[in-house]
């Protein structure tokens, strides 16, 4: 068992890593109104912008649930400065977690990539694939982040689509959390009317994204 341990520690740490964060984060450890309790008093000082971006990258990094900062970054600050806090440690932090995964996880390669999950998602890496995930509401950040590592995607496509699906839901939740700041936000959700714009987007990417690969491969046999 020790030997196990030690030829597989990098594996053992990643694996361990995701599933924690996952687990923290279906269980809402991190409470983030008590943060947003004390983040108030700093809001005008330009540090805690600097802070929350890094706060992001570090979560992101070791699979913690770095989305809930959304719950401390959106009633503090306007729309548009909260979308970009939220895009750029997002974004960061994906791209540190990629790396992360990518250094510790290189004897999981070869076995990942018997799953049928993670085949597909090789397979189906492509813009509209990543994008559809990174904006499906609920979709695990990390699950994304470490798993384009493992499998080595391209980097500018992951980048890309990181940004650009962050902003999409910054742009959708940010508003509206924003304007509920001034009620009590421990007890507001988020309604139904308002996610229902990320999944459709999220599922029509997911569909033209599938129609587009099976027409890719109709082609071939038919060459």
């Amino acid at each position: 068992m020790t030997h196990f341990f030690t030829r597989h520690r990098k594996s053992v740490l990643l694996g361990t890593l995701l599933i924690g964060g996952l687990v923290l984060q279906a269980l809402d450890i991190i409470d983030p109104i008590a943060l947003l309790t004390q983040a108030r008093h700093y809001a005008d000082t330009p540090w805690l912008i600097a802070a929350l971006i890094v706060w992001q990258i570090v979560l992101f990094t070791f699979a913690l649930p770095g989305s809930t900062t959304l719950w401390l970054v959106a009633p503090l600050y306007p729309p548009l400065t909260a979308g970009l806090i939220l895009v750029l440690g997002g974004t960061g932090g994906g791209v540190s977690a990629y790396f992360f995964a990518r250094h510790l996880g290189s004897d999981w390669q070869a076995r990942i990539r018997h799953q049928r999950v993670f085949q597909r998602m090789e397979q189906r890496g492509d813009m509209l694939t990543l994008l559809g995930l990174r904006i499906l509401p609920g979709f695990p950040h990390s699950a994304i982040n470490y798993g384009a590592g493992l499998l080595r995607l391209p980097l500018r496509q992951f980048v890309l689509t990181t940004a650009l699906g962050l902003a999409v839901k910054s742009a959708i939740y940010c508003p509206v959390i924003y304007r509920a700041a001034g009620t009590d936000i421990r007890h507001f959700k988020l309604s139904i009317q308002e996610i229902l714009p990320l999944l459709l987007l999220a599922l029509g990417l997911v569909i033209l994204s599938l129609y587009l690969h099976t027409r890719d491969r109709l082609k071939e046999k038919n060459h």
